[in-house]
């Protein structure tokens, strides 16, 4: 208990000393940090242990050679090779927070900006705890490789597809994110786009669960993936929310959402232009939500919350550079002050549900 109220008002303050940062558009310095920050991140991601997860990979590092390999070969490598668990969880966020830290270098985005943003967005959801946090940074730098930047063409792009082709073997789910990726980097946003995946968003949803069966048939599926979505499709939640639960959640969605519809009916109505870069990660963001809600209230909803909390990471990325200039603007400030109640209920929460073994939701 000492731990988790030490580590959430470390993030507490932090985001507190950057909120000028968050609500105004305040000038920073053009030098790009990446040793701190990835550092204090990576720390966090190794010693956060509010989520079963973290006693879940300790356990399978414990006992690697007598429980079978459920994961992934990459991190069975590591953990044959690593014995110590900690040193091993720095290893893999290790990895993962130094690709998301170049691909905020890279982009151009704001630092005093972002990482607030990511602490209060994926990170303290589900960033820290689930191993294909590497896969979703590796996939995010690859994209930003391959959208962004004019010089050296050629190698950029070969990195690019290189990295992203790494991604897919990184954890059971990536295949499906490579796919979405696929996708952001093809189909326009547009007017047209957005209004057809509305109408069409009641008939996909009465058939989700069949597509997502279809998809899991498709050729070039690794074994892992095709059983996990199995898993994924024939349970529940993981649990059923409560009063108190589903005022949380919520709390939790709104500012996402509000945020989401300003910043996409801004770029089809071209009032705001965007690079190529950005509208991938706006298109790629708006897919994971979109696929969230085709999922709610389903016989099946484990896989909402799951395309929800992966949505967080590209957001991040996306607002860092998107609004640099826009902190001053009506929506944006509520989304800043709606995302800030939202983040403090959900540090308080998990206090209040704090077990052994983590939080309950």
């Amino acid at each position: 208990m000492f731990q988790l109220l030490l580590i959430e008002s470390i993030c507490l303050i932090y985001v507190l000393t950057r909120r000028k940062y968050l609500l105004y558009n305040v000038s920073e310095p053009t030098k790009k940090i990446l040793l701190k920050p990835f550092l204090l991140l990576t720390l966090f991601c190794v010693f956060y242990n509010s989520g079963w997860d973290y006693f879940s990979y300790g356990d399978t590092h414990k006992y690697i050679f007598s429980n079978g390999r459920n994961i992934e070969d990459f991190c069975i490598w590591l953990m044959l090779y690593v014995r110590k668990y900690l040193l091993w969880r720095f290893i893999v966020w290790g990895i993962a927070i130094f690709f998301i830290v170049k691909t905020v270098n890279y982009i151009n985005a704001s630092p005093k900006l972002f990482y607030p943003l990511f602490v209060m967005l994926p990170l303290v959801q589900v960033f820290y705890v689930t191993r294909n946090s590497m896969g979703h940074a590796v996939l995010f730098f690859s994209l930003a490789l391959m959208t962004y930047g004019s010089y050296r063409k050629l190698i950029r792009i070969s990195c690019s597809i290189m990295l992203m082709v790494a991604s897919y073997f990184m954890h059971k789910s990536m295949p499906l994110y490579f796919f979405i990726a696929i996708a952001a980097l093809v189909v326009p946003l547009n007017k047209k786009i957005i209004i057809a995946s509305i109408i069409a968003f009641p008939f996909l949803y009465v058939g989700i669960l069949h597509y997502s069966e279809l998809f899991l048939e498709l050729h070039g599926l690794s074994d892992n993936m095709i059983s996990a979505g199995n898993s994924y499709l024939s349970r529940d939640n993981e649990m059923s929310l409560t009063t108190v639960g589903k005022i949380t959640r919520a709390i939790e969605m709104f500012p996402i959402l509000l945020i989401l519809a300003y910043s996409i009916c801004n770029t089809i109505s071209h009032k705001y232009s965007l690079s190529y870069c950005m509208k991938v990660f706006l298109l790629y963001t708006y897919i994971l939500i979109y696929a969230s809600f085709l999922f709610l209230g389903q016989a099946s909803d484990f896989l909402h919350p799951r395309f929800w909390n992966a949505a967080q990471i590209p957001l991040s990325l996306f607002l860092g550079v998107y609004l640099i200039d826009k902190r001053n603007q009506k929506i944006p400030r509520i989304f800043m002050l709606t995302l800030f109640v939202s983040f403090f209920y959900t540090l308080i929460y998990r206090v209040y549900c704090w077990s052994d073994y983590g939080f309950l939701i």
